[in-house]
């Protein structure tokens, strides 16, 4: 997108070769600290191997490196049940990441079409209210941004350079030091009971169905901001990290010496064989390790500045076409002919 945040993707390009160039989105990135961090770790797994290698070469007997197959096949099996809570661990993270897209963010923007469809179905003459209810529905979804980018409630100014709030409005929430993107639900839930007084004709439930589609706009930012609150627990994420750490510098000295060992080995070929197939793991194991918790920090709060967060700009646009084309084409061809029909009769 124009913002360099990634809107959708080819998957079949990405799982082909796609892979091979595509760096800049991903939790390798030299670009973020996360990915940076990736690197260095990395890199700190190899100097300590190679420092193990060092040392067993020199202090130690090849008799000596051999006794390290107990520590390696420790080394192994925390690998393996590493790996498979891992598994479960990044399950999770993906299943609140589309929760929040489906039923956060998803739920936000099917509330803000229903209200907007609504209440040009119901109250067609009242352009003004109609315009408002737009207004501030946008306006929700741009403070729902600021919210989780946890931007102090001061900068809720620049809304009224976008048009999303006038001057009034943004003194407001200055004076009440908040920016709650459920605010502007209550302004709209206050002007549709207003224009439902004016009204004549709606049915008797109109009302109740625009509270409750406010309402529902209102719970999907309070899911929203749960999700945001609510990390997975410190406890579990801490000891996955610490068998993750404590695993690789297991890696780091065993495979070390298994460098030093295979060093002091017959055979050229066989010999260098075995050291690329060491350091190969020391490379593979440590950034993918880092890499599934740097993904965790990714995507535990998608409403943020990141690539891989959603681009709120784009999301604006998109749910102003929409309400526009929705509310504008609200009445079809042939009830327009149907009525012109009656009318001449």
């Amino acid at each position: 997108t124009k913002t360099g945040k990634v809107l959708t993707y080819k998957p079949e390009q990405l799982h082909a070769f796609g892979f091979l160039w595509t760096w800049k989105p991903s939790v390798f990135s030299f670009s973020s600290p996360g990915g940076r961090f990736v690197w260095l770790q990395c890199g700190l797994v190899n100097l300590i191997a190679m420092a193990s290698a060092w040392g067993f070469w020199h202090i130690q007997g090849a008799a000596d490196v051999s006794m390290l197959a107990d520590f390696e096949s420790l080394e192994d099996a925390l690998h393996t049940l590493i790996v498979f809570l891992l598994g479960l661990f990044l399950a999770e993270v993906i299943s609140r990441w589309h929760a929040m897209f489906v039923n956060c963010q998803g739920g936000l923007v099917a509330a803000i079409d229903d209200v907007n469809i609504l209440g040009k179905v119901y109250y067609p003459d009242d352009q003004e209210v109609n315009d408002n209810v737009l207004r501030w529905c946008l306006a929700s979804h741009a403070l729902l941004f600021m919210m989780a980018q946890d931007r102090d409630p001061s900068e809720v100014s620049e809304l009224v350079d976008r048009g999303l709030l006038t001057k009034a409005e943004a003194d407001q929430m200055v004076a009440l030091g908040t920016n709650d993107a459920r605010l502007p639900w209550t302004w709209i839930m206050e002007v549709l009971q207003e224009a439902d007084k004016r009204a004549k004709g709606p049915s008797e439930n109109a009302l109740y169905l625009l509270h409750k589609r406010c309402i529902g706009g209102i719970g999907a930012i309070g899911d929203s901001l749960s999700y945001l609150d609510g990390k997975l627990p410190i406890a579990y994420v801490q000891l996955l990290a610490l068998m993750a750490k404590f695993n690789m510098l297991l890696m780091a000295v065993t495979r070390g010496a298994s460098v030093a060992m295979h060093a002091k080995g017959h055979g050229a070929a066989t010999r260098w064989l075995a050291i690329v197939l060491e350091f190969t793991r020391l490379f593979f194991i440590p950034i993918l390790y880092q890499g599934c918790f740097e993904l965790y920090d990714t995507l535990s709060n998608p409403w943020g500045q990141d690539m891989n967060d959603f681009p709120e700009e784009e999301f604006e646009a998109a749910i102003r076409s929409e309400c526009v084309a929705l509310t504008s084409a609200r009445t079809s061809p042939a009830c327009e002919a149907s009525r012109a029909a009656q009318v001449a009769e």
